[in-house]
């Protein structure tokens, strides 16, 4: 059950950088005359939901799970989001680390290593993370 949530998660995260990404390239050029923060209500306002039903499972899960806010007024849905994403790819990977690897970073490198999943950019980006550490 874990697993289907976050995979819903994990392409609702698509689904927005996708949206972000086409927000972004719309808005180039353009002359905006709204704040960072009507341009985000905005883009919120772009989502077209085909199943009510659904959509209203969905977010109800992820209010329960703290990841939103959500408020109605008349026929019109409000959601503030409680968690950034960041903050929710940080969660993510110390479940990933906690389940998978006992606790330890290190495996979780090290599998990624072992399974030639780093590119050399990755590799040394880690090299001088590492390297930052010990100054």
């Amino acid at each position: 059950m874990f697993k289907k949530n976050e995979k819903q998660t994990e392409k609702l995260f698509e689904r927005y950088l996708l949206a972000d990404k086409l927000y972004e390239s719309l808005k180039t050029d353009v002359n905006q005359e709204v704040s960072d923060d009507e341009a985000r209500v905005m883009r919120v306002k772009q989502i077209y939901i085909t199943d009510q039903a659904k959509a209203q499972s969905y977010l109800t899960q992820l209010q329960e799970k703290g990841l939103i806010e959500l408020h109605t007024k008349g026929k019109y849905s409000y959601i503030n989001a409680l968690v950034s994403e960041d903050g929710y790819r940080e969660n993510l990977t110390e479940q990933l680390v906690d389940e998978w690897y006992e606790g330890s970073t290190l495996d979780l490198v090290a599998n990624l290593y072992k399974d030639e999943k780093l590119t050399e950019e990755d590799k040394q980006k880690l090299r001088r993370m590492l390297d930052e550490l010990d100054d």
